[in-house]
């Protein structure tokens, strides 16, 4: 697979292949090694990504000795933002609000190197007796981000800028294009009026080939426009308005979180790998986000290059985690409270001391208490002068979270007569004290 892409590169012209016995001759060339991983789900067989290692050797690599460009700041719209458009066109246009996908082909590869740095940008492959020089921003290069941000958002501004044709779209004034972007991915959200949805799509295709040349767009990965899809890794759905994870995201979570249950042991790899699919399942998934902490901090104690034991706290919020991540009728996020524009019900006001927890309902005159074991009481005073003690103040708002749906529980009960069943998947030891329900006159 490296020759095939070597090979592929070549004709691309982002490779120039010379034979090895030239090095000698040549000033000014750094060698890195090259190597192949998986692209996406393939297997490394039947397609990979090439990788030119500029971090190796250690304090030596050309990454090492890379001026940081520091006068671009690299920014994409995320989640948010897409959210926030689609609410937008939304309001002004109700159920026509509608997105398309599209990709830029092999990204950092437009973006083509000065001629004098290209020798800084090479590597050898012994075995075929050959010296392989990067023409363009190679993956791996820790400057290529910023580059590649460039092209990026002079696409968004082309894009932008575009008007679409006044006669044929409504009898409105024409309103430019939106564009978000998320690295390689360009995001429509768009209105269905008149022909504004064909010209956004023939203009993000311009602007595209505009900027990055003829072979820019990446049509495999251009989407139709849809009002059901995915962008971003996430399932949007505008008919209802809402937001999911996949359900094999879902499942890779739960795997790896099963496996770390069952190990001893852990690294850092594994445990950053975790967080990461954890993160973005909890994208989606906003009961999950209680059970960081004590996965985090096991994963900043933990080595570089060491195995460490997994701890029986960092366990009980693994199981915890897979325990929310079971409940399938959680994994949908409204997208008014994503972007926290809905009106709340209920006022809740929470806070925590060394003492215990305490919540504050106005709309009831009252408030709710709870104490602190004396067990809990103990860990929150030794933590302030022993470090490896994990009860501390972000721990703590931890326990105010499953407090405050449990404390929401109980309104609820007294007002309705009946519990929501999400709001008792929250886990909270103190909650076996009683709890104390005053009146504030």
């Amino acid at each position: 697979m490296l020759v095939k892409g070597l090979r592929q590169g070549q004709d691309d012209g982002r490779y120039l292949v010379l034979g090895v016995d030239l090095l000698g001759q040549l000033d000014g060339v750094t060698c890195s090694p090259f190597g192949a991983v998986p692209k996406g789900n393939v297997d490394l067989t039947v397609i990979a990504r090439i990788i030119h290692d500029l971090s190796y050797p250690v304090t030596e690599s050309v990454n090492d000795h890379s001026a940081k460009v520091s006068n671009v700041l690299v920014s994409y719209d995320g989640t948010l933002a897409l959210v926030s458009r689609i609410i937008e066109v939304e309001a002004e246009d109700h159920g026509k609000a509608n997105m398309m996908t599209g990709d830029v082909a092999r990204a950092f590869r437009n973006v083509p190197l000065a001629a004098s740095a290209v020798g800084r940008f090479a590597g050898s492959v012994p075995e075929l007796e050959i010296m392989v020089i990067d023409l363009v921003c190679p993956f791996g290069w820790t400057n290529s981000p910023a580059y590649y941000w460039v092209a990026g958002a002079a696409i968004k501004h082309i894009y932008a800028s575009t008007l679409p044709d006044k006669q044929q779209t409504s009898s409105r004034p024409p309103i430019p294009f939106d564009s978000k972007a998320w690295w390689d991915d360009q995001i429509l959200i768009e209105p269905d009026v008149g022909t504004r949805l064909v010209d956004a799509n023939i203009s993000i295709r311009a602007a595209m080939v505009g900027v990055l040349g003829p072979n820019a767009c990446n049509e495999e990965k251009f989407s139709r426009w849809f009002r059901v899809g995915r962008a971003l890794g996430l399932l949007w759905n505008l008919d209802k308005m809402t937001l999911s994870i996949p359900p094999e995201k879902i499942e890779k979570a739960r795997q790896r979180i099963r496996s770390m249950l069952v190990s001893p042991t852990t690294t850092r790899r594994r445990l950053n790998e975790l967080l990461r699919s954890l993160r973005h399942v909890a994208t989606c998934i906003p009961a999950a986000k209680a059970f960081f902490q004590r996965i985090t901090t096991l994963a900043k104690r933990t080595p570089r290059f060491a195995s460490v034991r997994v701890s029986t706290e960092a366990k009980e919020d693994f199981k915890w985690f897979c325990a929310v991540l079971y409940q399938s009728k959680l994994n949908a996020v409204p997208l008014s409270r994503f972007a926290q524009t809905e009106v709340p019900n209920w006022h809740v006001f929470m806070n925590a001391s060394d003492f215990g927890l305490c919540c504050l309902l106005p709309a009831r005159n009252e408030f709710i208490q709870v104490e602190f074991s004396a067990l809990e009481k103990a860990r929150i005073a030794k933590s302030k002068t022993d470090d490896s003690v994990e009860f501390e103040i972000s721990l703590m708002r931890v326990d105010e979270r499953c407090f405050r749906r449990r404390a929401v529980a109980l309104t609820y009960r007294a007002s309705r007569g009946s519990v929501w069943t999400m709001w008792m998947l929250m886990p909270l030891s103190s909650v076996r004290t009683v709890c104390t329900y005053r009146s504030l006159e």
